[in-house]
């Protein structure tokens, strides 16, 4: 990912939920996995989708302000509200519209590529 600013929202949200886990959940790998996968889809995903962060430019310092400025206040939200649920279905906070075809496989598609008389 090329983004550090997210990378940094995560790794300060991940340790923020990792200090609130017990000694044995620490323990169970399987667990943390989920609880990790729901840290990203509380944190990551929705800046990913958000209309109102900025493109991310390497060295800049105007737009890396804006953006480390709109991360700080989602995660804010994020902690106040409990999740970024809803964040995600606020009307404050726009976010992209979801394509089904980061969850959709594509049968025909894949078909047609592999038979060339379909």
């Amino acid at each position: 990912m090329e983004q550090p600013d997210i990378m940094d929202a995560l790794r300060s949200s991940w340790a923020e939920k990792e200090s609130t886990l017990k000694r044995s959940e620490k323990r169970d790998r399987e667990f943390l996995k989920s609880v990790f996968v729901l840290v990203y889809h509380d944190t990551v995903y929705p800046l990913l989708q958000s209309v109102s962060l900025p493109e991310y430019k390497w060295a800049e310092e105007e737009s890396e302000g804006t953006r480390w400025r709109i991360i700080a206040e989602f995660l804010k939200k994020n902690r106040e509200r409990g999740g970024s649920l809803s964040s995600l279905l606020s009307l404050e906070s726009p976010h992209k519209a979801f394509d089904v075809m980061e969850t959709a496989y594509d049968f025909l598609g894949e078909a047609r590529k592999n038979s060339p008389l379909i």
